[in-house]
């Protein structure tokens, strides 16, 4: 089955598969390509814009992918890993009688988010990266693991 992209206006296929599939998740087919869905999904991911903010955990200083506009809890990665705040409360139970997308979006809402995409147990002298693990000595360094001495990367 061709289709035709509602925002980029670019042709598509469809596979039988594909058909199967959408039934079988009784979700509607898509109306967008491929590369569209995959843009869409990426909104989640900020990999290179950090912010000052305060940790909602501890109320300190932090830089986070997340700014403070945010409506969300966002902790500082020390505090996120540490035993200090109970993960318990942030939970709520699924209701199969309400919409799954409801429930998740008040979940969203209300589950802290980790401040930068790091372990602190693997990076040794390198705060200031995200998405990356496993450094040493790094400074601004994103989308990256294993390094040693680098900087703005």
């Amino acid at each position: 089955m061709k289709k035709i992209c509602t925002v980029s206006g670019k042709e598509f296929e469809i596979t039988e598969d594909d058909l199967k599939f959408y039934e079988k998740m009784d979700v509607p087919v898509p109306t967008l390509c491929p590369e569209e869905r995959e843009r869409r999904r990426m909104i989640w991911s900020n990999q290179r814009f950090l912010y000052k903010r305060k940790c909602n955990g501890t109320g300190k200083a932090i830089i986070s992918n997340f700014s403070q506009e945010q409506k969300f809890p966002v902790y500082d990665v020390q505090y996120f890993f540490s035993n200090n705040w109970d993960q318990l409360k942030t939970g709520q139970n699924f209701d199969f009688s309400q919409n799954f997308f409801d429930q998740f979006s008040n979940l969203l809402k209300t589950a802290p988010r980790l401040a930068l995409q790091r372990s602190p147990e693997y990076d040794e002298n390198s705060d200031y990266t995200n998405y990356a693990g496993k450094n040493k000595n790094c400074y601004l360094i994103f989308d990256s693991d294993k390094n040693w001495d680098c900087l703005f990367s």
